[in-house]
């Protein structure tokens, strides 16, 4: 607990359209195609969609952020952040810096309440028929 965190991640812009009345794509974190990340001049290992072989124009997989402070040296020296890729479309980049809790200190701090599954779903029910 207390450790902190510093998470770089990109949003798109533009919705995705929708394909047969679903969206393409997920609307949060996203690294663009061929994302290429360097921080002070050192190439970053990023997890993001793969272009498939069987169809270039097809990416698929997961993206996971970027966890920054283990590769920070010196949080007192400026840092150098270069980006490249390949998508035509605006990304917007993100920088969250915040302070770990761990789930057991978090449900102490907060007023949550245990509830029964059955007990849940009919909560759910009262709170939907009041919309």
């Amino acid at each position: 607990d207390g450790e902190m965190r510093l998470i770089l991640q990109m949003l798109p812009l533009q919705e995705p359209e929708p394909m047969n009345g679903k969206k393409k794509r997920a609307d949060y974190h996203l690294w663009p195609k061929g994302t290429y990340l360097q921080l002070d001049g050192t190439g970053q290992h990023l997890v993001q969609r793969k272009q498939q072989s069987h169809d270039p124009k097809k990416w698929q997989g997961l993206c996971h952020q970027l966890e920054l402070m283990p590769l920070i040296k010196n949080p007192h020296v400026e840092i150098k952040l270069d980006l490249l890729h390949a998508e035509d479309q605006p990304f917007v980049v993100t920088l969250a810096l915040f302070k770990y809790v761990s789930p057991k200190h978090l449900l102490k701090s907060t007023s949550l309440i245990h509830v029964l599954y059955s007990d849940g779903i009919e909560m759910a029910k009262k709170y939907i028929s009041r919309i």
